[in-house]
């Protein structure tokens, strides 16, 4: 679900027309909007790497709770690292 979601969000970030691609309620295209504007290309494009990892930890019996532990931690460090960036250059 979460990998979905992300993809939706990168698919409307990227196309410009991606009601042709997606079939979403009207409640999805209007969270996926508001998700747009919190969040960039970078940071989607990075937690589909960190679930792509979660989910390599999970074929070779890795511990869920563990892999995606470290999905939340690694997607936290991201932002604030990301944040913290912006702020150095204002």
């Amino acid at each position: 679900m979460l990998v979905s979601y992300l993809r939706n969000l990168i698919i409307c970030r990227t196309c410009k027309s991606s009601n042709s691609i997606l079939i979403l309620s009207d409640k999805e295209k209007e969270l996926i909007k508001k998700d747009l504007s919190r969040f960039s290309f970078d940071f989607l494009l990075e937690n589909m790497s960190y679930l792509r990892e979660v989910n390599e930890n999970l074929m070779h019996n890795f511990s869920p709770q563990t892999a995606f532990d470290s999905y939340v931690l690694k997607s936290i460090l991201y932002l604030e690292q990301n944040n913290n960036e912006s702020e150095k250059n204002k």
